[in-house]
């Protein structure tokens, strides 16, 4: 078999499994998502008036962690049916991981890997915040405040793109004014909603991580997250001394608030981007 033949085999097999997964969704689960559910339920009750958060574990079934802003966006998709909402993000979903392995014959090897079709099932924001992470690497840094502000590792980059690259100033700047104008305008409307978000950033305080598929340092979410923070601050300090968007990238990707294994699946980036850059 030429090489040819063996890649083309490869993704075609890994189509096959995201298809087999897609029907698996759809028997098993109605076509809904563990995480996409969050979504949905917050932006109905932006509709309906009900609260945000609730004092409870992290990851309770419909446990919404986001910002108002996110749930005050999503309450006109939610006038959908869930289902049609969840598939509609896990169209997002797709078109993001398509950018993250840069071919569809490669995205054919990403759905090869059970993780992969883990993380399409849920529907988290995993794969659209780090194709925003991505594209600011590359050159266009608007979108990067809004991944900052959904997973926190991606506020990270930010120093990076100032001082590492110069021309994606603009567009950072771009983004980071109109994020504030969203959320001055979202913190008018829902006061009470954003006050009732700073404090749930709390709950983790106590909350222990024992779930087989977390990663941690320390067995407590919150005091864990800020330690994967503080280290990923590390990193970055060592990645604009050596100008490495493959440093800068990982430590976006590790420091997500509470770390499933499937959340490591944008690393396979990694490869694809520069050990080092020239100056900007």
């Amino acid at each position: 078999m030429t090489r040819d033949r063996f890649l083309r085999f490869g993704s075609a097999a890994g189509y096959g499994l995201g298809l087999a997964a897609v029907v698996i969704i759809v028997a098993a689960q109605n076509g809904l998502g563990y995480d996409v559910h969050a979504y949905w339920l917050a932006g109905r009750h932006i509709l309906d008036g009900s609260p945000l958060y609730a004092v409870e574990p992290l990851t309770t079934f419909g446990a919404f962690r986001y910002p108002p802003l996110f749930a005050q966006l999503a309450a006109p998709f939610a006038l959908l049916p869930e289902p049609a909402f969840s598939w509609l993000w896990r169209g997002v979903c797709v078109v993001s991981l398509r950018y993250l392995a840069g071919s569809w014959l490669a995205m054919g090897f990403w759905l090869l890997v059970p993780l992969t079709l883990t993380e399409l099932s849920s529907a988290n924001v995993t794969f659209p915040v780090a194709a925003m992470t991505l594209l600011a690497l590359r050159g266009n840094a608007t979108l990067l405040p809004v991944a900052a502000i959904l997973k926190f590792g991606p506020a990270l980059a930010l120093p990076y793109v100032w001082i590492v690259m110069r021309s994606a100033r603009r567009g950072l700047l771009t983004g980071l004014g109109a994020l504030a104008l969203a959320v001055a305008g979202s913190v008018l409307l829902a006061p009470g909603a954003w006050r009732d978000y700073v404090d749930s950033l709390a709950y983790g305080a106590d909350y222990a991580l024992n779930d087989r598929d977390l990663l941690r340092i320390l067995p407590n979410a919150l005091p864990d997250f800020a330690l994967r923070f503080a280290l990923g601050a590390a990193l970055v300090a060592t990645a604009i001394g050596y100008r490495s968007d493959r440093l800068v990238y990982v430590a976006t990707v590790v420091t997500a608030p509470v770390l499933w294994v499937s959340r490591l699946m944008p690393l396979f980036v990694v490869p694809r981007l520069p050990g080092a850059r020239f100056r900007d």
